[in-house]
């Protein structure tokens, strides 16, 4: 799935297409020439490890950083054209991103912080407001979390909860920043596998940006592997796991269960 604009198939179903980005901070290269592309339906995970400039790239796909140059493709629309806010605003209405954090708002519910993009962006009534929070809540299996506090619940659920945030407007493109960080293997496997679940049940389209190749083995359809500013090297699960690449190899130590086929 590493290719230029001009080699994609026309009419290909294609999310994402990014060719030859690049950016720079303070005269430091971080990606020299990114060729990435995610077709519509499917999980590409990106890994590597960290400051190796993941957040960034995928935060050039809702607006949050713009490339030194490059192009990139959102559903078949330049981002890198836009100009004003309401173009990028009415791009991220089909677009979720659960942040690294989770970033619940502390003082509302679980119910109440799902609930906040659909107040701001919709003119459901109450009972079909409520109703679409229980809807995404259920589907993450936090139902009966809907009036606890963020710190009423565990890390593990924090991150669910921010999963069902993110889904409350039905994105066709769900963007996962770090989805296991900072959580102990048994929940962060269990958030690995509702990630997976929800691509299949919803089937729409996700990027994970991870550098958990655990989590990577388990939610991805495509995984690539990013490395000194560039995509080094990508392929399907079974592909990766056997890569050659010592930094690669690096990687995926620790996932040693997985690549063996094991399912736990």
């Amino acid at each position: 799935m590493n290719g230029e604009i001009s080699d994609i198939e026309p009419g290909a179903a294609y999310a994402i297409v990014a060719e030859d980005v690049r950016k720079g901070f303070d005269g430091q290269q971080v990606l020299r020439g990114i060729n990435l592309t995610v077709e519509t339906g499917r999980t590409v995970v990106i890994v590597g490890a960290s400051g190796s400039g993941k957040t960034v790239l995928v935060s050039m796909f809702v607006g949050l950083t713009a490339p030194d140059s490059g192009t990139i493709l959102v559903f078949g629309e330049d981002v890198t054209r836009f100009s004003t806010e309401a173009e990028w605003n009415m791009l991220r209405m089909r677009i979720g991103f659960v942040f690294q954090g989770s970033a619940l708002y502390d003082s509302m519910t679980v119910g109440e912080n799902v609930a906040f993009p659909l107040r701001h962006h919709t003119n459901l009534s109450a009972p079909e407001l409520e109703e679409r929070v229980m809807e995404k809540l259920r589907l993450v299996g936090l139902e009966d979390a809907v009036d606890k506090l963020p710190s009423q619940i565990s890390g593990g659920m924090q991150k669910r909860a921010g999963l069902a945030r993110a889904l409350a407007l039905d994105p066709d493109l769900v963007i996962y920043d770090e989805p296991t960080a900072g959580l102990d293997p048994l929940r962060a496997e269990s958030v690995s596998r509702h990630i997976r679940e929800l691509q299949t049940t919803l089937g729409n389209t996700a990027v994970v940006v991870t550098h958990d190749m655990t989590c990577a083995f388990t939610v991805g359809d495509h995984i690539a592997f990013l490395d000194d500013g560039v995509i080094a090297e990508e392929g399907n699960v079974e592909e990766l796991a056997h890569s050659s690449d010592p930094r690669v190899r690096r990687l995926i130590k620790s996932a040693e269960c997985l690549l063996g086929g094991e399912s736990q």
